[in-house]
């Protein structure tokens, strides 16, 4: 039984670079969003401007404005439309400032704790 053509197969397969699995930005449409440069520019900022937030709810908010402003690639090949930029902005202005943001408060306890240990 085939659920899928073998040419639509060999479309889904090759949307992404076989190298690095990460999408062809060329397969998506400048018209339905940004690209992934600018959101994570606009999440850079954003973090900036919201450091009062919990880490949680930024990280969450950042999540929405992706996928509210990402690119999007509909194709009659392919059964499911595809999102261009859900992870990689999130990851780099987000998951990386929250990882500098944890190290900062362990290095200071690690201070206190080899202060008292003298």
């Amino acid at each position: 039984m085939e659920y899928v053509k073998h040419e639509d197969y060999l479309y889904i397969k090759n949307k992404y670079n076989k190298e690095r699995w990460l999408r062809q930005d060329s397969n998506f449409s400048p018209d339905t969003g940004k690209d992934g440069q600018q959101i994570k520019k606009d999440l850079q900022t954003f973090e900036v401007e919201n450091k009062h937030l919990h880490p949680y709810i930024r990280t969450a908010k950042a999540f929405a404005y992706v996928s509210e402003h990402t690119r999007i690639s509909c194709d009659t090949r392919d059964k499911f439309p595809s999102i261009n930029a859900i992870d990689r902005p999130v990851f780099t202005a987000v998951a990386v400032a929250r990882e500098r943001e944890i190290n900062g408060i362990l290095g200071k306890k690690q201070e206190k704790i080899l202060s008292f240990e003298n």
